[in-house]
């Protein structure tokens, strides 16, 4: 059973029974969820025959009841996703009741941990299950501190004996393996009130996964994490940072500050406006580099509720947009300086998420940090010929997405479409496996399992494709979600 398996109950009614009967196994549609502080988006999609993944159907409203990343109202967040969920249902013309959600927050935290087993036999070849082993002793060591739940466990390069660190162990003989493994770990009660958010909506999650994640998987590509690059996601709430190199996830953490802050300061700095106003003031005519001609321009801005339009400065206000922009770029240098890794990122900083809209970020944080700086956005695996979806608010959704669609295939295998227009390759790459897939020990006899060689599984780095949040996080998840379920504590109770 797999240990999605054992999170269908939650947040749903339905039988094990009617899930499996309603779920739309075949055709491997996932729905991605972001619930941010200033958003709430969903995408419906599926892969298509070009192998990038369709959209069927999306929806975007107004958060409500989220602050820095955190659900702290749940029902005003809940009427928010419904009413997001039941349009994403009607423009994709399907019934939706599960969901890949995203996690962010102040609360996210990360350690490393190293991680050792011995392996039952040198003469075979490293396994899938001996990798999901390790994983395993990582994440079941205590975390950081008593109200949190280890959520990720994400190894970085193996150790087999005295050999030299490799990414992909499997197909390799020896006799112990060990790794050095980031732990992303999260609050307790957090965790479940996202939970309670989705129980409220009678949706099932299929994973919780690390925001800065899902976004670096449309916004990056293969190339860009081998040779090194720090992803900064600035969302309404908080700045997540991610930094990769040789492939692998080395570092996250997070700021908590954000666009949310530049709105506010625009609010405090010319009075007289709400947020909605000043939030437009910055879009449109914001921006981070201050220009000497645009003292003399003044932004009309209506009045509240009838009363005369306020007339703001545009040079004032790209000095109050620079000064928190500024505040922002330093923490993300510190943090970026603190990882250990400032000196091996060769394709520099990729800036996405709402805050990247910002005019002049790119040259701003080139001055500000000496590196280079690209404006991401969400391209990558998305079947978007129109670039309608490219704009960087919508990478965290669109990543949840494609990591829904790739959790289904590995689980259910490829969709119909796909087996029908590869049958002969298919049945053919079927019969080769089954040739590798057993091995013989010469001296007991006995007929083990194994993988096929120099294969892993869904054809990824094992550091960064096992250590995914569709792994042992479910099983901290659901243990604290039905824990919680029948607890009388109110502190405690989901």
């Amino acid at each position: 059973m797999s240990i999605f398996d054992k999170f269908k109950g939650v947040g749903s009614s339905k039988s094990e029974k009617e899930e499996v009967v309603e779920k739309p196994v075949v055709n491997n549609i996932a729905v991605g969820l972001d619930i941010g502080t200033t958003k709430v988006v969903a995408f419906a999609g599926k892969r298509g025959n070009d192998g990038k993944i369709k959209i069927l159907g999306t929806a975007m409203e107004q958060s409500v009841g989220v602050e820095r990343g955190l659900v702290l109202n749940i029902l005003e967040t809940s009427d928010v996703v419904k009413r997001v969920i039941a349009k994403t249902q009607k423009s994709a013309n399907l019934s939706i009741d599960t969901v890949m959600v995203g996690i962010a927050g102040q609360h996210m935290k990360t350690q490393r941990v190293n991680s050792e087993i011995k392996l039952d036999n040198a003469n075979v070849e490293i396994s899938k299950e001996d990798v999901k082993k390790l994983i395993d002793e990582a994440f079941n060591m205590p975390p950081m501190d008593g109200t949190s739940k280890i959520l990720d466990v994400i190894p970085q390069e193996f150790i087999v004996d005295t050999y030299p660190p490799q990414v992909n162990p499997i197909g390799m003989m020896g006799k112990k393996m060990s790794s050095e493994c980031n732990v992303i770990s999260g609050n307790i009660q957090h965790i479940k009130n996202i939970g309670r958010c989705m129980q409220t909506c009678n949706l099932k999650m299929d994973a919780l996964i690390l925001e800065p994640l899902a976004s670096a998987e449309v916004v990056l590509n293969d190339d860009e994490k081998e040779a090194g690059v720090a992803l900064v996601d600035i969302g309404g709430g908080t700045t997540d940072i991610v930094i990769f190199t040789n492939g692998v996830l080395r570092h996250s953490c997070v700021i908590p500050i954000a666009g949310d802050a530049i709105t506010k300061d625009i609010v405090g700095s010319f009075g007289g406006i709400v947020k909605r106003e000043a939030e437009l003031l910055k879009i449109n005519h914001g921006s981070c580099i201050v220009d000497e001609s645009d003292k003399t321009i003044e932004i009309k801005v209506e009045g509240i509720n009838g009363r005369e339009p306020k007339q703001i400065n545009k040079y004032i206000l790209e000095q109050v947009i620079e000064a928190r922009t500024r505040d922002i770029i330093k923490q993300v240098k510190l943090e970026i300086q603190n990882s250990g890794y400032s000196g091996k990122l060769g394709c520099g900083i990729v800036f996405t998420g709402g805050g990247a809209q910002l005019k002049g970020l790119k040259e701003f944080a080139e001055f500000e940090t000496g590196y280079t700086v690209k404006i991401g956005e969400a391209k990558e695996k998305i079947d978007d010929p129109e670039n309608e979806y490219s704009n960087p608010i919508y990478a965290t959704g669109l990543g949840l997405l494609v990591l829904g669609v790739e959790r289904a295939e590995e689980e259910y295998g490829p969709s119909i479409e796909e087996v029908e227009e590869n049958e002969e390759e298919f049945v053919e790459d079927t019969h080769s496996q089954k040739d590798d897939e057993k091995y013989v020990d010469e001296e007991s006899g006995e007929t083990e399992k194994k993988e096929p060689k120099g294969k892993n599984p869904r054809g990824k780095k094992i550091s960064e494709g096992i250590g995914r949040s569709w792994g042992k996080i479910q099983e901290a998840l659901v243990k604290a979600l039905t824990t919680s379920i029948d607890d009388t504590d109110d502190d405690d109770d989901f």
